[in-house]
Protein backbone atom coordinates (compact mmCIF):
# COMPACT_ATOMS: atom_id res chain seq x y z
CA UNK A 1 0.00 0.00 0.00
CA UNK A 2 1.43 3.94 -0.99
CA UNK A 3 1.72 5.87 1.87
CA UNK A 4 0.33 9.51 1.35
CA UNK A 5 1.17 12.53 3.90
CA UNK A 6 -1.45 15.24 3.08
CA UNK A 7 -1.31 18.72 4.83
CA UNK A 8 -4.34 20.78 4.59
CA UNK A 9 -3.94 24.77 4.96
CA UNK A 10 -6.61 26.59 6.68
CA UNK A 11 -5.69 30.47 5.56
CA UNK A 12 -7.41 33.79 6.60
CA UNK A 13 -7.37 35.28 2.88
CA UNK A 14 -7.45 38.75 1.71
CA UNK A 15 -10.17 39.49 0.08
CA UNK A 16 -8.96 40.08 -3.71
CA UNK A 17 -5.26 40.55 -3.20
CA UNK A 18 -4.41 37.44 -5.52
CA UNK A 19 -0.59 38.52 -4.67
CA UNK A 20 -0.85 38.17 -0.97
CA UNK A 21 -2.65 35.29 -0.93
CA UNK A 22 -0.48 33.39 -3.17
CA UNK A 23 2.47 34.01 -0.59
CA UNK A 24 0.74 32.59 2.08
CA UNK A 25 0.52 29.77 -0.59
CA UNK A 26 3.87 29.76 -1.27
CA UNK A 27 5.09 29.74 1.94
CA UNK A 28 2.56 26.84 3.60
CA UNK A 29 3.38 24.58 0.64
CA UNK A 30 7.03 24.62 1.61
CA UNK A 31 6.42 24.81 5.33
CA UNK A 32 4.44 20.75 4.43
CA UNK A 33 6.91 19.93 2.32
CA UNK A 34 9.33 20.16 4.99
CA UNK A 35 7.40 18.83 7.44
CA UNK A 36 6.84 15.45 4.61
CA UNK A 37 3.60 16.33 3.08
CA UNK A 38 3.03 14.63 -0.84
CA UNK A 39 -0.10 16.74 -1.28
CA UNK A 40 -1.36 20.29 0.41
CA UNK A 41 -5.02 21.12 -0.26
CA UNK A 42 -5.92 24.47 0.16
CA UNK A 43 -10.06 25.71 0.53
CA UNK A 44 -12.32 26.72 -2.38
CA UNK A 45 -11.24 30.79 -3.76
CA UNK A 46 -8.14 30.27 -1.90
CA UNK A 47 -6.31 32.57 -4.16
CA UNK A 48 -8.79 35.29 -4.76
CA UNK A 49 -11.17 35.32 -1.45
CA UNK A 50 -14.98 34.75 -1.09
CA UNK A 51 -17.76 37.12 -0.97
CA UNK A 52 -16.36 38.72 -4.32
CA UNK A 53 -19.05 40.07 -6.28
CA UNK A 54 -17.73 42.73 -8.26
CA UNK A 55 -14.40 42.20 -7.79
CA UNK A 56 -14.69 38.72 -9.55
CA UNK A 57 -13.74 40.41 -13.29
CA UNK A 58 -10.95 42.24 -11.99
CA UNK A 59 -9.03 38.99 -10.40
CA UNK A 60 -10.43 35.68 -11.96
CA UNK A 61 -8.05 33.55 -13.31
CA UNK A 62 -6.68 31.47 -16.01
CA UNK A 63 -5.35 28.00 -15.02
CA UNK A 64 -2.73 28.29 -17.73
CA UNK A 65 0.78 27.89 -17.26
CA UNK A 66 1.34 31.54 -18.84
CA UNK A 67 0.00 32.94 -15.94
CA UNK A 68 2.05 34.46 -13.40
CA UNK A 69 0.41 33.57 -10.41
CA UNK A 70 0.22 29.49 -11.96
CA UNK A 71 3.89 29.95 -13.01
CA UNK A 72 5.15 30.49 -9.38
CA UNK A 73 2.18 27.50 -8.01
CA UNK A 74 3.66 25.63 -10.58
CA UNK A 75 7.22 25.51 -10.02
CA UNK A 76 6.42 24.75 -6.31
CA UNK A 77 4.64 21.78 -7.23
CA UNK A 78 7.71 20.31 -8.67
CA UNK A 79 8.34 19.80 -4.60
CA UNK A 80 4.76 17.76 -3.75
CA UNK A 81 1.34 17.83 -5.06
CA UNK A 82 -0.94 21.37 -4.92
CA UNK A 83 -4.53 22.03 -5.09
CA UNK A 84 -5.57 25.78 -4.84
CA UNK A 85 -9.16 27.37 -5.70
CA UNK A 86 -10.02 30.84 -7.45
CA UNK A 87 -12.29 32.27 -9.61
CA UNK A 88 -11.77 30.69 -12.92
CA UNK A 89 -12.32 33.00 -16.39
CA UNK A 90 -12.78 31.04 -18.93
CA UNK A 91 -13.20 32.06 -23.10
CA UNK A 92 -16.16 33.27 -23.14
CA UNK A 93 -15.45 35.57 -19.81
CA UNK A 94 -17.71 33.66 -17.74
CA UNK A 95 -16.71 32.71 -13.98
CA UNK A 96 -16.61 29.81 -11.98
CA UNK A 97 -15.46 28.68 -9.19
CA UNK A 98 -12.57 26.04 -9.60
CA UNK A 99 -9.62 24.33 -8.29
CA UNK A 100 -6.38 22.94 -10.15
CA UNK A 101 -4.63 19.87 -9.03
CA UNK A 102 -1.20 20.70 -9.30
CA UNK A 103 1.58 18.32 -9.63
CA UNK A 104 5.60 17.99 -10.90
CA UNK A 105 5.32 21.19 -12.91
CA UNK A 106 1.97 20.63 -14.91
CA UNK A 107 -1.69 21.72 -14.60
Amino acid sequence: MTKLTLALAQINTRLGDVNANLEKHLSMAQDAKARGADLIIFPELSLTGYALQDLATSIALRPVPENPVFQQLLAESKNLDIVVGFVEEDERYRFYISAAYLSQGNI
